[in-house]
């Protein structure tokens, strides 16, 4: 299981009930696209329990795919 879900599921229950949101990323300024619900990109990239609980400490909404990945265990090789 991949341990960013979790993360994934909180916001998904604290926003509007769209397919797809516009968001920008908080990190870096980058605008893309967030999927509500089971099947969003950011449930197939690995993050560490610490790197997960970094980013939940340091932003309140989800992170481009760029960003989100310099914190998956694939970037830490």
């Amino acid at each position: 299981m991949n341990p960013f879900s979790w993360f994934t599921s909180f916001w998904n229950k604290n926003r509007p009930q769209k397919k797809v949101q516009k968001k920008t990323c908080p990190r870096c300024g980058k605008r893309f696209e967030c999927v509500v619900g089971d099947n969003c990109w950011c449930d197939k990239i690995t993050i560490t329990k610490e790197n997960l609980m970094q980013i939940r400490r340091n932003y309140m909404d989800c992170l481009c795919s760029d960003c989100l990945k310099s914190y998956s265990t694939e970037a830490v090789q």
